[in-house]
This record gives structure tokens, C-alpha cells and sequence, in this order.
């Protein structure tokens, strides 16, 4: 057997047992699936913003700009295609500039810089069903459900006549429960160690509205079996 052949034939065997190892199950009963995820979130609708004393109360939350986020996760397989766990999220953002700008100089004119940040923070359980266990690429569906702690902050200064400074801010919590769902798909690096793609549609329940957001996570997860 010459050089050649014995390359063609590595080749091939490398290939066969490619092809097995991703024959063999994406997801194993009992089997803890964990890890960190990088989050990014488009805000659909208003968090009610912070109101200003003697100002006509006017929404900017509609103006936050897409925002980053971090999250992790850990779900335990019930059986191979359905897993149960918990999950946290933490999403960051700030109201256009522009927009932001624009709202001062019509109802505040005596201000003259301001910034409004938002963060929500959500702690929640979720289940997902894989579709295809067996596969290297397994899609699955995903549901969640949990509490969403919200904060506005907007901070001002205002500049006297005299050349002195004013700084002032103010504030708005929000506590509210929520539900998420979507598509994603789980692919296989080596046996226990996966990435996760989720696309992810939220609605959390305010008082005066529903807010909704369009996300996309990316995780690096990890399996444990316990023994």
C-alpha cells in the first residue's frame, strides 16, 4: 500500500467514525447542561420613564437603543428530547441621544445634558423540547417564565446663568412577570460541550403596558452526567 492509499484510507476511517460519533445522542437522560450566554435585545414597546416634577409626563422608552446582555443557564434532561431548569438574564441600554435631546429642549428647555440608562435583570424557569436528540445539530423549542426587575435612571445637569452646575436625577423600579419563547438549536463541538443559538421573543406584564423584546443569545454550554 503506497503513500496515497494509506492517506485515502486514513481519510475514510476518519471519516466513518466522524459519522458515528455524530449518529451517537446530542442529549442524554439525566444528563446537567450548562453555561454562560451572551445576550442582544431589541425593545419593542415603552417602560413607562422616569417623570419629572412640573413636566408633562412623556414616554422615551420606545427610543432605547438595542442593548447587550449577559445570561447563563442549567437544565437537567428529563428525557432525551425534554429539559427543565432555571436560567437568569441581565439586559443594559440607553435612550437615543438625539431622540433624548429633542424631548429636553421642547419640555425642559433650562436643562442642558441628561442621559437615561435602563437594566433589567430577570430570574426564571424555562423548558426546552429537542426535536432531533440524535443529531449533531439539534433544534429545539423553548419556554420560559419568571420575574423581571426593571430600573430607569435619568440624570441631568443644569447649567446656571452664573456658570455653576446643577446635577439631579431621578428614578423608576419596576417588578413585573414575564414569559419567553422561541426557536433554537443546540450544535455539538465535542461530547460534552455544545454551542446554544436561541432566538428569543419576550413580554413582560407592567402595570400601565405590555413591554415586548426580540433577542438572540449565543451560549457555550457544558454536560455533566452525574453518576
Amino acid at each position: 500500500m503506497n503513500g496515497r492509499t494509506k492517506l485515502i484510507v486514513t481519510l475514510a476511517a476518519l471519516a466513518v467514525a466522524t459519522a458515528v460519533s455524530t449518529a451517537q445522542a446530542e442529549v442524554r437522560k439525566g444528563e446537567i447542561i450548562f453555561g454562560p450566554y451572551g445576550l442582544y435585545s431589541l425593545p419593542l414597546d415603552d417602560y413607562p420613564s422616569p417623570r419629572l416634577d412640573d413636566v408633562p409626563y412623556v414616554d422615551m422608552g420606545a427610543d432605547i437603543e438595542p442593548s447587550p446582555g449577559v445570561a447563563g443557564a442549567a437544565d437537567r434532561m428529563i428525557t432525551p428530547k425534554l429539559s427543565v431548569g432555571g436560567e437568569f438574564k441581565v439586559y443594559f441600554g440607553t435612550v437615543d441621544e438625539a431622540v433624548l435631546q429633542d424631548f429636553l429642549d421642547f419640555h425642559v428647555p433650562n436643562l442642558d445634558e441628561a442621559e437615561v440608562t435602563w437594566r433589567t435583570v430577570h430570574f426564571g424557569a424555562r423548558a426546552r423540547y429537542f426535536i432531533q436528540p440524535e443529531k449533531r445539530i439539534n433544534p429545539f423549542l423553548h419556554a420560559g417564565v419568571g420575574l423581571y426587575l426593571s430600573k430607569l435612571l435619568a440624570e441631568f445637569r443644569q447649567i446656571r446663568g452664573s456658570g455653576s452646575t446643577n446635577d439631579f436625577s431621578r428614578s423608576e423600579s419596576f417588578t413585573d412577570p414575564g414569559v419567553s419563547f422561541g426557536p433554537g438549536a443546540l450544535v455539538r463541538i465535542s461530547k460534552d460541550t455544545r454551542l446554544s443559538v436561541d432566538a428569543i421573543f419576550t413580554n413582560v406584564f407592567t402595570a400601565e403596558r405590555n413591554v415586548r423584546y426580540l433577542g438572540l443569545s449565543l451560549g457555550l454550554l457544558f454536560g455533566v452526567t452525574p453518576q
